[in-house]
């Protein structure tokens, strides 16, 4: 292969919010050959996009591990340091 493949890193994670459609369709307009992602398992064995292992929640870090899907979808996602 003689050329550079760009990836879009939780898609466009540097423009909102990373990992979510929002993030991967703004990856795909701006032309990536792929997209890298990482994924955690909730509690119930849902599949949550998430480097972090923890959700920053009201400061202290919740184990996503710990949390089923329903717990998880009460925090709205935002921009921000990570944790």
């Amino acid at each position: 292969m003689n050329r550079t493949f760009i990836w879009g890193h939780r898609g466009a994670g540097f423009i909102g919010v990373q990992n979510t459609i929002p993030s991967f369709q703004n990856a795909i307009n701006m032309g990536v050959d792929g997209i890298k992602t990482e994924a955690q398992l909730s509690k119930d064995n849902e599949v949550i996009l998430s480097f972090y292992k923890n959700l920053r929640i009201n400061g202290e870090g919740l184990l996503i591990n710990k949390l089923n899907l329903d717990e998880i979808k009460k925090y709205k996602l935002e921009v921000g340091p990570k944790p």
